[in-house]
């Protein structure tokens, strides 16, 4: 199950991390534009943090229709959200 869920986005190639719910544990995967999409579908819904940029808003438009939670973070807040999100869980 994935609670919490970052991504760098990016024109080609995407950085996703993840926090497991149930182990804590904290994961990281690259994927392509279609691998990205077809991953976030086949995982139970959850919180997703975005770096605010000029493709964030596609991004969560195409995220939330999928059923999940997204927030924009300015660059600064982000790390800090993505921290305070792994922190939560324990």
């Amino acid at each position: 199950m994935l609670r919490h869920t970052s991504q760098d986005v990016a024109k080609q190639v995407f950085q996703l991390y993840w926090v497991d719910a149930q182990t804590g544990e904290i994961s990281n995967r690259r994927f392509g534009r279609e691998d990205l999409t077809a991953f976030l579908a086949q995982q139970p819904a959850g919180r997703v943090a975005l770096e605010a940029c000029g493709s964030a808003h596609w991004w969560a438009r195409k995220i939330q229709a999928l059923g999940r939670a997204v927030v924009l973070c300015i660059r600064c807040q982000f790390t800090i959200h993505v921290r305070e999100a792994a922190i939560s869980d324990d």
